[in-house]
């Protein structure tokens, strides 16, 4: 019998190469059909299919073709053909597979890619395949490219020729590739709190019989454990779409959900909606950082990887944004979006800033900051410069200017009389132009990702602003981490904490809030006194606190004060 497992991904704009194909006489996994042929011919039996991931656009490291023949296959006088059409190939590749296992032998040949479909001869120069015993061909990674569009059918064909076995034995529809699965993570993505929902929809590139799993395997622990026989017709926590409503969901472990088919069989190309609630998880890690999931479906101990490592869809931080620090009072907050909103004033100056929305309303990031004199006279702006996944920072010029645009203008920015634009990197701001020192930089320190500041310094205060890139999304998802691209802000010395107003000091503890200013707390997590309210640790005059307002996730303050 025959059997064919692919294996890995990799996203189509990579263009990775593929690392192999193997096909493989095994025990099947997945009975695709039984190939007939006369009472007096050998026959082909029981052709599957397994790649490790069947979603369009990644490509998997190998594909196993699994098959057994009742009588051994002699090169001398007969040849094998496998023809897989709809696949994902190089066209053009004529590079010769190899044989290991139960095939044995030479006189292996490959034909050129064509439409889509490649095609292998073996036995011409003395190949074999042996009965009942594994058989492996292995075919060079320049052949194989990612996999084509959702909902194409790959169909494989085997044939031969010769008295010892008959001709035109054939499996169609060995798979279908699936679209990318769509995963929703509703509720806290930090440390030790508890998530309030998964809701994630995938198709079904193959039959999925009654009692056959589904596996929700995460790298790293999300469910309560051990759960066992919830339904969605007893369980709030548990919602079905296009599975019967009478599977059984089932945790064993942290790291390993399971739902079993009941009642009624599921078609290939079916969309599965499955929506987990909250008592279903516990609380999560202190493992930070981004969290990938693996989908199984099949008849368990053999199911096939559906989804493989699939990441961008959550990762776990320290901390939610946007957030205000300072000592130890920690208070996440909201602005209005697209809105200059008064941040902080001092003496000398006056910083506003705006922000814009990530997915939804419960992310936000800052991408703007306005500083002027106190009568508005002269101004900073500070935009972030979005960039895309595909931007190369080793074709830009060395010191250009690339997520930021830092403009200095005379009069209001609304309407100003005079304005330059600063172009590159380790230009100075003169002390005269806003009473603050000032230089643009790159931060070196974290060149695997674009990040340039504006340090400015004066008689009260010395800060930054920074572009950061959203590090909470990796992965499939990373996309957004350039989408999100976004502005910090912190305050590495205050001459007089006691001559600070705006919503930053009421957020900090310094000044009381506002009604206005309450009215942005979303949560405070602020560590309190025997009274019960936050206080703030007010250091001495010139020294470094941990004053920040960032509108991605905390930044790690102990690194530098670049955040």
């Amino acid at each position: 019998m025959a059997s064919v497992m692919w294996t890995g991904r990799r996203r189509t704009q990579e263009a990775a190469p593929w690392r192999s194909f193997a096909m493989s006489c095994q025990r099947p996994l997945l009975l695709l059909g039984v190939l007939l042929s006369p009472a007096t011919a050998a026959q082909i039996t029981n052709v599957e299919v397994q790649p490790s991931s069947y979603v369009t656009g990644l490509t998997p490291n190998s594909l196993q073709v699994t098959f057994t023949v009742d009588t051994t296959i002699n090169g001398a006088s007969n040849t094998l053909r496998l023809d897989i059409n709809n696949g994902a190939w190089v066209n053009g590749a004529t590079d010769v597979p190899t044989l290991s296992g139960g095939a044995s032998g030479t006189g292996v040949a490959a034909s050129a890619v064509t439409t889509g479909t490649y095609v292998i001869t073996v036995g011409s120069g003395g190949a074999s395949f042996a009965t009942g015993s594994p058989c492996v061909i292995t075919i060079p990674s320049t052949v194989i490219a990612a996999l084509p569009a959702a909902g194409t059918s790959v169909s494989i064909t085997i044939t031969s020729t010769g008295t010892a076995l008959a001709a035109g034995a054939n499996n169609p529809g060995a798979f279908t590739v699936v679209a990318a699965p769509i995963i929703n993570w509703v509720g806290s993505q930090e440390v030790g709190e508890t998530p309030t929902l998964l809701h994630l929809q995938v198709e079904t590139p193959f039959a999925l019989a009654v009692n056959d799993v589904i596996t929700i395997e995460p790298s790293q622990g999300l469910f309560q454990a051990p759960v066992s026989a919830v339904t969605d017709t007893a369980s709030a926590d548990l919602t079905l779409t296009n599975l019967d409503p009478s599977s059984t969901y089932a945790a064993s472990t942290s790291v390993l959900a399971t739902l079993t088919v009941q009642t009624a069989a599921v078609s290939a190309g079916t969309t599965l909606t499955i929506v987990l609630g909250a008592n279903l998880f516990t609380t999560l890690p202190s493992n930070v950082g981004a969290v990938t999931l693996t989908i199984k479906m099949g008849t368990p101990p053999n199911q096939h990887s559906v989804v493989d490592a699939y990441s961008g869809w959550l990762s776990i931080v320290i901390g939610s944004d946007p957030v205000a620090r300072f000592g130890n009072v920690v208070r996440v907050f909201e602005l209005p979006v697209h809105t200059l909103v008064p941040l902080v004033t001092l003496p000398d100056l006056k910083i506003s800033g705006s922000v814009f929305e990530g997915g939804g309303p419960w992310e936000q990031w800052f991408d703007r900051f306005l500083i002027t004199t106190p009568g508005e006279e002269r101004f900073m702006e500070i935009k972030i410069v979005k960039l895309d996944t595909g931007f190369n920072h080793s074709k830009a010029r060395t010191k250009a200017l690339q997520t930021m645009e830092v403009t200095l203008g005379y009069g209001s920015v609304s309407s100003p009389r005079y304005v330059t634009q600063l172009q590159d990197v380790s230009q100075g701001i003169p002390q005269s132009f806003l009473g603050y020192a000032g230089l643009v930089r790159k931060v070196h320190r974290f060149s695997s990702k674009m990040r340039e500041c504006v340090d400015l310094a004066g008689m009260w205060s010395h800060f930054y602003v920074c572009s950061r890139t959203a590090d909470e999304y990796y992965g499939d998802a990373r996309h957004l981490a350039y989408k999100y691209m976004h502005l910090d802000v912190y305050w590495h010395q205050v001459k007089d904490y006691s001559v600070l107003s705006g919503v930053l000091p009421e957020l900090w503890g310094l000044v009381p809030m506002s009604e206005t200013t309450k009215a942005y707390v979303k949560e405070d997590r602020s560590k309190t006194t025997l009274a019960g309210s936050p206080q703030a640790d007010l250091p001495a005059p010139l020294s470094a606190p941990s004053a920040t307002a960032t509108g991605g996730r905390s930044c790690d303050l102990q690194a530098a004060a670049l955040c």
